[in-house]
């Protein structure tokens, strides 16, 4: 059997347009659906993934618990966007009492956030192998106040909050249940919601890279507003294939297709940067879920860009149900946009342990993982001897005791000796690169400060170079510093340093949205020698040639109008 039987959750979507709601029953393996609950959200009331108007959530959470007459307590949700940092990091081969101990530690190395202002979870990825000298750990941190707003809006709604996952791994939890994992194919899991859409790219049977993009339904509706000055349910109306007044399905095909174009280039920098930051192969096929991935035509926009498999994930593929409770055609219409509260519903409370699921996220845990009981000895049974034996035997009892118990102390004092000393020498070692890293990030955000303050003298001419150079620096995000900036013609060479690939991402979108600027083209993506962070090369053109840099000498633009001046 491959799922424990510890108390299920229900699994609680809330996203930034629908909260979704679904029970599953599981009995010997097989889950059967028990309810089911879509309930429409204010566009107020989640912003880019973060709770702007709780009493709205709320509301919504306490119509589907009437709806659907759910009567367990335990809730499961997930989160996503820009305040979710996941890391795939190597760490000397440990025991789980060690890792538990130390994992804090080794996240304040990786996290860029204060560690008292994130909660913390981890998985182990390596096999239990005690030959191996190293361990691969998924490390997950979401800022604190995120978390605690999804858990508050769970709490008002009279329900208890069990867990909080991650939506790109309740998506493969559910892809897991209800499709064989194939070791030689890489699939990329991708949920499209209303406000951000999570790309999970599964090989050899494991997560291996994840990133979320700030681009969803959100983007098709606008559009449709725009081309023919609708209202925002209008708009989403017509997105789902309904008239609306004089306009038709056919009127917004060429609009959608078109958006249905972005997000393909959106997914397609997540696949180059797969591919320069992975040694795994290029992507075989895609697996859609979400509201968004409903949008007609947009699958096969997709299928015929990328030129691989392309399919809608079913997440009751293999859960069963009663066709007088459910109808089957209403089912399969929504299906999709139910795989991460299906992904959260196969969870269990307190299943940390379990060997079933890829990852089992919970950031309530706050990074504490459980220690298997030990086993009680059984009891000797003397029967009916002398009791002088028992005298005897009680001495000797007592004796070994006694020595077992000064073998223990000093074999446990011996162990916690060695554990302080091996911890001291991990510590040794991971702070001599981080010192030296520190000393290389303080010099060069002082030579990034000296730019700075070059372009700031500059911009009341804001002229050619000097515009494009202002441009890129409004485009900087945190964690990204530029070292130089060179012009060839109309191209336009940036090279710098990023603490990791999403900081590039962003750095990339930014450039991307700026007006005169075509599209950014990823040179190259490689660590440093520390592996601390990431070197890249990026190249854009831009409309307008800027004019000349004026040399040493010659008349500024304004001198040579006052000559030609009459």
């Amino acid at each position: 059997m491959i799922f424990n039987r510890s108390k299920g959750v229900v699994g609680l979507d809330i996203g930034s347009a629908t909260v979704k709601l679904v029970e599953l029953k599981e009995r010997k393996g097989q889950f059967t659906l028990q309810r089911i609950g879509v309930e429409p959200l204010s566009p107020e009331a989640i912003v880019d993934g973060s709770i702007m108007d709780s009493s709205l959530v709320v509301d919504a959470i306490q119509k589907l618990n009437d709806q659907t007459g759910v009567k367990n307590t335990s809730f499961g949700t997930s989160v996503s966007g820009h305040s979710v940092i996941i890391k795939k990091i190597e760490l000397p081969a440990m025991d789980p009492d060690e890792l538990a101990e130390s994992i804090q530690w080794e996240a304040e190395q990786h996290i860029p956030f204060d560690i008292n202002d994130v909660r913390l979870d981890y998985v182990t990825l390596s096999d239990d192998d005690p030959g191996l000298e190293n361990m691969e750990v998924l490390l997950v941190a979401v800022k604190r106040e995120k978390v605690n707003d999804y858990v508050s809006v769970i709490s008002q709604s009279g329900k208890s909050p069990s867990l909080v996952d991650v939506d790109a791994f309740a998506i493969q939890n559910a892809y897991q249940l209800n499709y064989d994992l194939d070791p030689l194919k890489v699939v990329a899991l991708i949920n499209m919601g209303a406000g951000v859409t999570n790309i999970n790219v599964i090989a050899r049977g494991q997560s291996v890279f994840w990133r979320d993009i700030s681009f969803g339904g959100n983007q098709f509706t606008e559009a449709l507003q725009r081309e023919f000055n609708l209202s925002f349910d209008q708009a989403e109306l017509l997105k789902r294939g309904e008239s609306v007044g004089s306009y038709s399905a056919n009127d917004a095909r060429k609009v959608l297709d078109a958006v249905s174009a972005e997000m393909a280039n959106e997914i397609q920098k997540t696949f180059d940067f797969f591919g320069a930051t992975s040694s795994e192969g290029p992507v075989d096929e895609l697996m859609l879920s979400g509201g968004c991935a409903l949008t007609p035509n947009l699958q096969e926009v997709l299928r015929e860009r990328f030129g691989v498999p392309t399919e809608l994930l079913n997440p009751f593929r293999r859960i069963q149900f009663k066709e007088s409770d459910f109808n089957r055609e209403w089912l399969d219409s929504i299906a999709p946009m139910l795989a991460v509260s299906v992904g959260l519903g196969v969870r269990k409370v307190g299943d940390a342990d379990a060997a079933d699921l890829l990852t089992r996220i919970n950031l309530l845990s706050e990074g504490r993982r459980p220690v298997v009981a030990r086993r009680s000895r059984p009891k000797i049974n003397l029967g009916d001897q002398d009791p002088s034996l028992y005298f005897l035997g009680t001495g000797v009892v007592v004796g070994l005791l006694v020595s077992a118990g000064w073998w223990f102390y000093l074999n446990s004092d011996l162990k916690a000796v060695g554990a302080e000393i091996r911890q001291a020498e991990r510590e040794v070692a991971e702070l001599r690169p981080i010192l030296q890293e520190v000393n290389d990030f303080k010099a060069k955000q002082r030579e990034l400060e000296r730019k700075i303050s070059v372009i700031n003298d500059l911009t009341l001419k804001q002229e050619g170079p000097v515009q494009i150079m202002d441009q890129v620096s409004n485009a900087l995000p945190d964690l990204v510093w530029l070292r130089s900036m060179n012009f060839r013609g109309r191209t336009v060479d940036l090279v710098g340093t990023a603490f990791n690939t999403n900081a590039i991402a962003s750095f990339i979108e930014n450039l991307d949205k700026v007006p005169d600027f075509r599209e950014p083209d990823t040179r190259d993506i490689t660590r440093d020698g520390t592996g601390a962070s990431y070197n890249f090369r990026i190249s854009f053109e831009f409309d307008q040639k800027p004019p000349p840099v004026p040399q040493q000498g010659d008349a500024s633009p304004e001198a040579a109008t006052a000559e030609a001046a009459p």
